[in-house]
């Protein structure tokens, strides 16, 4: 272990209500208020770096729905939200702060409507994104002076508007086909259709197998289309298709596991050019990958799982590495046991990650490319209302870094937290 210290501290506070009514017809009418305020201090650049930078956020949710329950079949679902989150970044350090006042507001009307054999459902989603005020500024250095740059812009905003229809088809008892088509209006780049497709098959009550299709449409956010410092708005939005099959099977009563595959294939995907310090768009990228879960009871207390996850993404250019210039590792395994008897529960858990290459041009070090984190915990149920825990992260206090690979930590490393423990309680009013 490196035993560096690092400057971290945060100062939250959080409020959650909730109120509802019930009606007689099986309607629900709830409101829902959050509040999150968080004042902390981070290091400067990297986690080596002893220069303090302090922060603070002030976020809040609201919504409303209404559950109506119209008949036996019929159903509506409303809901009215606003998300507003305020950021200020380094606000004790006037030449390098970054202060963001975000909203996030809309409705979604959703009709389900069920059948003998199929369950029918539409509705519309209506999103807005405005950035109310973005401020940042930043120093450098030429010819000996120090200058500072400055970055800002106000009252920018996004809309998108979609409808959707999905149909769950149970065919007869083995097979199944769920088809469903969106339509998205977005404010900026105007219409897109993106169907998709599933088919299942019961070979069983303990094999089932499926194939599916399905297409996706991701508008830039307003950052990467408005920052005047690395902004573009020429961005396109990023589009594209993923097919997966997979299977499930229960052995016995205590084992079962999954397994599936899957290929995509995306164009104009959005990345970060470090040259020109700008956002673009890459062009096509096709990845593919796959995933094998087991799951064993081995008492009625005790159970335990392993799994294992392979992901390929092309080089989306020629100074590129595979898998997003390596910032993805090629294997990720996770295991676990766990264990719960009346009012006691514990876990251990592990995860392995193999062959992260790290950018373009670097030689990462073995540990830093392939490494293991294990953690633990225990809670005791003291009372329905509180509950004890205990954690232990990082038992092995493994040196890593979550953000990418490169050939030796340096100051620009925000490394992971080493060995740690948390004690508290929790309490439910």
């Amino acid at each position: 272990a490196h035993s560096n210290s690092v400057i971290n501290h945060l100062n939250s506070k959080a409020l959650n209500f909730k109120m509802g009514k019930d009606f007689d017809n099986g309607s629900s009418l709830v409101f829902n208020y959050q509040k999150y305020k968080l004042d902390y201090t981070r290091p400067d650049d990297g986690s080596f770096d002893t220069t303090r930078d302090d922060g603070k956020k002030d976020n809040d949710r609201i919504s409303l729905n209404y559950s109506a329950h119209l008949s036996d079949r019929l159903s509506n679902q409303f809901t009215l939200f606003r998300y507003h989150d305020i950021l200020h970044d380094n606000k004790n350090h006037a030449d390098n702060l970054w202060n963001l006042n975000f909203v996030t507001s809309g409705f979604s009307d959703q009709i389900t409507y069920k059948m003998d054999h199929q369950l029918i459902t539409g509705g519309v989603d209506y999103y807005q994104y405005k950035i109310r005020n973005y401020y940042s500024t930043s120093s450098y250095e030429l010819d000996g002076t120090e200058y500072i740059s400055s970055e800002s812009f106000q009252n920018k905003k996004t809309s998108n508007t979609a409808f959707y229809l999905q149909d769950i088809w149970n065919i007869n008892s083995k097979w199944n086909l769920t088809p469903g088509i969106r339509f998205d209006h977005h404010s900026t780049f105007g219409d897109h259709t993106t169907p998709a497709v599933t088919l299942g098959y019961k070979q069983s009550g303990k094999t089932n197998y499926y194939i599916s299709y399905k297409e996706f449409f991701v508008a830039p956010d307003l950052y990467q289309l408005y920052s005047t410092s690395y902004g573009n708005r020429d961005l396109k939005p990023q589009e594209g298709g993923t097919a997966s099959m997979g299977a499930s099977h229960q052995w016995n009563d205590s084992l079962y596991g999954t397994f599936s595959i899957y290929r995509q294939h995306a164009k104009n995907m959005i990345a970060y050019n470090s040259s020109t310090y700008r956002y673009y768009n890459t062009g096509k990228l096709d990845s593919y990958g796959w995933n094998a879960q087991l799951h064993k009871n081995v008492t009625d207390a005790l159970s335990m799982f392993l799994g294992y996850t392979y992901t390929h993404v092309d080089r989306s250019a020629s100074g590129a590495n595979s898998n997003l210039n390596g910032f993805l590792p090629k294997g990720m395994l996770d295991v676990g046991i766990d264990y719960q008897h009346d009012k006691l529960s514990a876990s251990v858990t592990g995860k392995g990650i193999f062959h992260r290459e790290g950018a373009w041009g670097t030689n990462p070090v073995s540990q830093y490319k392939n490494y293991w984190v294990w953690d633990t915990v225990v809670n005791y149920q003291i009372t329905p209302q509180a509950q004890l825990y205990v954690k232990l992260n990082n038992i092995f206090n493994q040196f890593y870094t979550e953000t990418g690979t490169y050939s030796s930590y340096g100051e620009y490393w925000y490394s992971a937290p080493g060995r740690n423990y948390e004690a508290g309680v929790n309490f439910r009013f």
